[in-house]
Formats: structure tokens, sequence, C-alpha cells
């Protein structure tokens, strides 16, 4: 009882004054102090839940620790451009690379259908 004491004196004047209507069950006293109490424990329970919500789904799982925008250039330019003989050679390059795991999937589909 001394634990609720303060929000005994806080909850009772508001529904101590006089009305047509008695103060219904959980209104004044203990029980309204009890209530209070439930109300603010419920609103910071709410509260921890969303915040812990969003840390682990956009904090935890996110994208940002990642290295998906330092393995591609379509995400960071270091300003270089290549122009003439030098792009040629340098797509040349890249199509001898790529190209032999690209026929060798295709392949693979093509024996599937």
């Amino acid at each position: 009882m001394r634990r609720f004491a303060p929000l005994v004196a806080k909850a009772t004047p508001k529904t101590a004054a006089r009305s047509f209507f008695y103060p219904g069950a959980g209104e004044s006293g203990i029980w309204a102090a009890s209530g209070y109490r439930m109300l603010q424990i419920t609103w910071a329970f709410m509260f921890l839940t969303f915040f812990a919500t969003y840390r682990i789904v956009f904090c935890r799982y996110s994208t940002k620790r990642q290295l998906v925008g330092d393995s591609t250039d379509l995400w960071e330019d270091d300003g270089t451009v290549l122009e003439g003989e030098e792009a040629i050679a340098n797509l040349k390059i890249q199509h001898e690379r790529i190209m032999p795991f690209m026929n060798a999937i295709q392949e693979k589909l093509d024996a599937a259908q």
C-alpha cells in the first residue's frame, strides 16, 4: 500500500469531485493507482517492442554492413572513363572471361528443356 500512496493521492482528487455519478470500479483509490501503473507498463512494453523490432530488422539484418556497394562499379564510380581502343580492349577481355560461363549456363538450360 505504501508503494502506491503517491499515486493514490494523485489519482484521488480528480475522481473525488462532486458529480452526479459515483466513481466506478477502478476510478479511485488503489485500483486507480494500479490501473495507471499497468497502463504505464503497457505503453513502455509497446515502445520497447517497436524499438527492438526496428533495431533487429533495420539494423541487425540490414545490408549496410555488407560489401554490396564495393563489389560493383554501378554503386561507386572513381571517375575514370575508358575511351577508344582501351575501352574496346577492356570489353573484349570481359567478353572472353564471361562468355564461357554464360555459354555453359545456356547449354544447361537448353538441355533441361
